[in-house]
């Protein structure tokens, strides 16, 4: 597993890409991608070596967190990348969830990292996904006004026999 989609943005679809890092082809034929779910795609085909293979998930992955994980035809697992909060045992070790439109590549290095810049089937390039920043308040500050002006209330008078009462507006 080299790099993943795993919150598409509007327009994108997700998707997992495998890497063969080998220097003989490898085949592919009844491996399996899962995710955490356990929706699997079956795998056909031959895997050149320093090739890329670009698989649409049978399933959804979790755009919180989720596992991804090869299989080889008999089941066992050859590769798996745990991100996000999804719980395989030891949260500590997964992957940050990428934010929407980002991917999780591996690096050889340091495991997966987010980038912003997707490359399914191609070398990965590391750029940084863009940090979100809180818009300020903006910041009122009371000024002093001028005193009104006085201006007449208005009135009205009612005339009644018994009584003249003015009333004033509320």
């Amino acid at each position: 597993i080299n790099e993943f989609l795993a919150a598409p943005a509007s327009g994108q679809t997700e998707w997992v890409e495998l890497y063969n890092a080998g220097t003989t082809a490898a085949d592919l034929e009844g491996w399996v991608v899962e995710e955490g779910a356990g929706s699997r795609r079956t795998l056909h085909g031959w895997l050149p070596a320093g090739g890329y293979a670009v698989i649409s998930p049978a399933g959804s992955l979790n755009n919180g967190g989720d596992l991804v994980l090869l299989l080889d035809a008999e089941r066992t697992v050859v590769d798996q990348a745990a991100y996000g909060d999804w719980d395989d045992g030891n949260r500590g070790d997964n992957a940050p969830a990428p934010p929407v439109g980002t991917t999780l590549a591996r690096q050889a290095t340091s495991g997966f990292t987010i980038t912003s810049t997707p490359t399914p089937g191609a070398t990965n390039r590391f750029t940084a996904a863009p940090t979100p920043t809180a818009t300020p308040a903006p910041r009122v500050s009371p000024k002093r006004s001028a005193a009104p002006k006085t201006q007449p209330t208005p009135t009205a008078t009612t005339a009644h026999p018994a009584i003249t009462r003015t009333i004033r507006p509320v």
